[in-house]
């Protein structure tokens, strides 16, 4: 929902509350149960995911405002699905229904060794080269732009007007749905 890569995309070095409060409505119900993820580095340098399960706009507006700036931290999403009430994992058995359909446009993930300070390649527990992903260039950034206003009007016909966002690496289209239940499609 919030990418926080400020080097690479060029995100708004602030976010005001009334901004991610309107964000998280687009998403949610006021009372929904809601999961935020803080993806974080901690002590060992890697990023990890901080789940966050709260009750209302509200109260995810304030973890995301709390984690937004801070600079460890590398992404900040919530939930697509209506979570049921109470729940404290996302599994298909706390969904409660689909409610929206999100369209990522990125191009082909593409890594390359991570390096020390000293340009030396930083190796994991097993002795193999830990590897780090690289985001689009503007050049590809310009394509996937592209692209997504293709899709968009592809889809036009079948949906209303999506939500158009900067993924950082791409862009997300993200469509609401009529509630569907789990159960069907499978």
């Amino acid at each position: 929902m919030i990418d926080q890569d400020k080097p690479v995309n060029g995100a708004s070095s602030t976010a005001e509350p009334d901004q991610i409060h309107k964000a998280l409505s687009l998403r949610h119900g006021a009372d929904d149960r809601i999961f935020v993820g803080i993806y974080q580095r901690n002590g060992d340098g890697e990023f990890h995911l901080q789940p966050n399960f709260v009750d209302g706009i509200d109260a995810a507006q304030q973890v995301v405002a709390s984690h937004y700036m801070l600079p460890d931290v590398g992404a900040i999403w919530s939930n697509l699905q209506k979570l049921q009430a109470g729940a404290t994992v996302r599994s298909k058995e706390t969904i409660e229904a689909y409610v929206n359909l999100l369209i990522d446009i990125d191009r082909r993930d593409k890594e390359r060794p991570l390096l020390d300070a000293q340009g030396k390649p930083v190796l994991d527990a097993k002795g193999k080269a830990r590897l780090e992903h690289i985001n689009a260039t503007d050049a590809e950034r310009e394509v996937l732009l592209e692209q997504s206003y293709a899709m968009i009007k592809f889809l036009t016909p079948h949906f209303k007007l999506p939500i158009h966002a900067d993924s950082g690496n791409g862009y997300h289209l993200e469509y609401p749905l009529a509630p569907l239940a789990p159960g069907i499609g499978h």
